[in-house]
């Protein structure tokens, strides 16, 4: 089945993809910033390795990580729906990572609320907005186990996108 066919992807190349796609997201996010704020890099350019989490351009950092990823997976002839659908866990790992990292830090904080399970953050009672996306992805990746390992190849990555943006 469609398990079989992912499985028989080279681990250690779909490892290695993942490691491209991500290194080189993290690296672009950076690099991008740094240059929308050439000014306070050249007069001090250590600061470029430093590790102010709020110095990234997401949305550079997505589109360099998946380019670079895209030109791996042809490089090593790994097929495309295939290696996303092996890089399925990793997106929804990646999801709740961020919706704790967002409760840790209180961003993503919800419009203010006075419910029971209301959160307490800038100033006021609000909706726990990052316990509703970990929880959102944890219902992702229930359905992801009962039914993403069956259909057609890049029907894993697709149903787990389509949850995560469902959240």
């Amino acid at each position: 089945g469609l398990m079989a066919e992912i499985a028989s992807a080279d681990d250690d190349t779909i490892s290695a993809l993942a490691l491209v796609g991500l290194t080189a997201g993290v690296v672009g996010a950076r690099l991008a910033y740094a240059a929308l704020h050439l000014s306070a890099y050249i007069a001090d350019p250590l600061s470029l390795i430093s590790n102010n989490l709020t110095s990234f351009s997401i949305p550079a950092g997505w589109l360099v990580g998946v380019s670079a990823g895209l030109w791996y997976g042809r490089r090593e002839h790994l097929p495309l729906r295939r290696a996303l659908d092996a890089l399925a866990p990793l997106l929804l790992t990646l999801s709740g990572g961020l919706a704790l990292a967002q409760l840790a830090n209180g961003d993503g904080f919800g419009a203010p609320a006075q419910v029971p399970w209301s959160l307490y953050l800038w100033g006021e009672a609000r909706h726990p907005t990052q316990i509703y996306a970990l929880l959102a992805t944890g219902v992702v990746t229930i359905a992801w186990w009962r039914w993403g390992r069956t259909g057609f190849a890049g029907f894993a990555f697709l149903l787990c996108l389509a949850g995560l943006a469902a959240d």
